[in-house]
């Protein structure tokens, strides 16, 4: 401090050396607040990204599966519509108009529950043990003596995605009778 006075060229260089001082410490403030909002920045922009992946992942997965359960409403349609349409031709031949008339009546449910329901993603248990009765009353025209269901079933469950137990349980006995014939 006892230079200060003495010399006017090293108050200079003193004035000079603070000012830089406190030019240096203005500039790592801001250069600290300016990196702390890119890192803030940059890490909401990565959680945003990560977010949108996860939605579109997530729809993906849920048109996956609505595309598989089509292609199984589709599937199981044409061959059991030709099959059931030959066993009512039959009963009609035969006189059997009591049967006969059972048996549209439990077609057009079972269609209606097809082309309808399946727009919905859950259903009733209940709703879909009905159909799954109507599917093996109808199949027992096909098959009288051959076929033989009995139920176990507590229908007082949630909603189940619709049609699976019945795309499963038409395919199980599809491959069962054939194992008898």
């Amino acid at each position: 401090m006892i230079w200060r006075g003495a010399n006017p060229f090293i108050n200079a260089l003193f004035t000079i050396k603070e000012g830089m001082a406190a030019y240096i410490s203005a500039l790592w403030y801001r250069a600290f607040y300016f990196l702390t909002w890119c890192a803030l920045y940059l890490g909401y922009k990565i959680w945003e990204q990560w977010n949108e992946e996860k939605l579109r992942a997530e729809r993906e997965r849920s048109f996956a599966n609505q595309t598989q359960l089509e292609m199984l409403r589709y599937q199981l349609n044409p061959h059991f519509l030709f099959n059931t349409l030959s066993s009512l031709r039959a009963l009609i031949r035969q006189k059997n108009n009591n049967t006969a008339e059972d048996m549209v009546t439990k077609i057009s449910e079972f269609l209606k529950y097809s082309l309808l329901e399946v727009e919905k993603n859950k259903v009733p248990l209940s709703r879909e043990i009905k159909i799954i009765k109507h599917y093996f009353d109808i199949e027992k025209v096909r098959f009288s003596d051959e076929l033989l269901v009995q139920y176990s079933i507590d229908p007082t469950g949630n909603h189940i995605p619709s049609r699976v137990n019945l795309n499963c349980i038409s395919d199980l006995s599809i491959r069962g009778i054939a194992l008898l014939q």
